[in-house]
């Protein structure tokens, strides 16, 4: 069964305000205003929204989970120097769900995570260059 609490709408609102937070961000944007959250509540709900399909987990090899409210397949960018996450703007590939190995794996579905500089970083280091 689904329940719409108050700290998922709380967790929602931060999603959206955040774009692409960790757990530790979201947690830290809403007990400005809700103190007595736990972060353990914070991790729990967002597990349980991600299991329902609510929101996207997105596993970073590097360093914390980001999460997204946007559950529609699609791209995503990480800059190597201010860390930030954000949406690629790239129609997604449906057809490279369709490559099958040679040891006979089946792909089912597919992420991609850019890496490189956003554009306020790479303005950055070239006014330093």
């Amino acid at each position: 069964m689904k329940r719409n609490t108050f700290q998922k709408a709380m967790i929602h609102e931060a999603l959206h305000t955040l774009h692409h937070p960790t757990a530790d961000d979201i947690y830290a944007h809403i007990i400005l205003d809700y103190p007595q959250i736990s972060k353990g509540t914070v991790y729990r709900n967002l597990s349980q929204m991600v299991a329902e399909g609510q929101i996207v987990q997105l596993k970073m090899p590097d360093g914390p989970d980001h999460f997204d409210h946007t559950t529609y397949h699609h791209y995503h960018c990480k800059c190597t120097a201010c860390g930030r996450v954000f949406d690629m703007d790239l129609p997604y590939q449906n057809e490279l769900n369709l490559i099958r190995g040679a040891d006979g794996f089946i792909t089912h579905n597919h992420t991609l995570l850019f890496n490189g500089l956003c554009a306020d970083c790479n303005n950055k280091q070239q006014m330093e260059d």
